[in-house]
Order: C-alpha cells, then structure tokens, then sequence
C-alpha cells in the first residue's frame, strides 16, 4: 500500500503544506464526531515525544480513517459530476 505521507527525508516543504492543506479542507467537510476524532489523533501524535512512532494499531487505526476521508470524498465527487452532466443534458 502506498503510504504518500511517508515520504523519503528531503521531499519539498511546500509539497507537505499541500498535502496537510488538503487533509484539512477534506477533515472540514466532515461531520463534527469525525473532525472531533480525527482532531484527537493528530493531537496524541503531535504530543508524543519527538522522534517517537506511532504504534501499529494507530498507524492502523490512521490509515483505516484516512481511507474513509478519501472514499467519502470519491463519493461526493462522483455524485458532483454527475448533477453536473444532469444539469448539461436538461440544457
């Protein structure tokens, strides 16, 4: 599985502000339990000494909800483009 967060040491600053940008704007069309718990992970994470790594079952538990984020989002583009070629045909 392909893990883009887990980049070689080097990769661009402003690559990660994008990326992390992305997170968000994806994390704040969430309903609010989701960002509630998705806020949490990401605070335990940053509270953790430096160098420290996340244990399987968070790195798990992480890549299980990033799945979710990016299937809800696949969904709600889907259902987008097509109101969209709707909205043509009726043109």
């Amino acid at each position: 599985m392909d893990r883009p967060w887990r980049k070689k040491r080097g990769s661009k600053a402003s690559d990660m502000n994008e990326k992390l940008n992305d997170a968000i704007s994806r994390l704040s069309n969430l309903p609010e339990d989701r960002q509630e718990a998705a806020a949490m992970l990401l605070l335990d994470f940053l509270d953790q000494e430096e160098g420290a790594e996340l244990t399987p079952e968070e790195i798990s538990e992480l890549e299980q909800f990033l799945e979710e984020v990016a299937a809800a989002e696949m969904v709600k583009d889907f259902f987008a483009r097509a109101r969209a070629q709707g909205d043509r045909s009726k043109s």
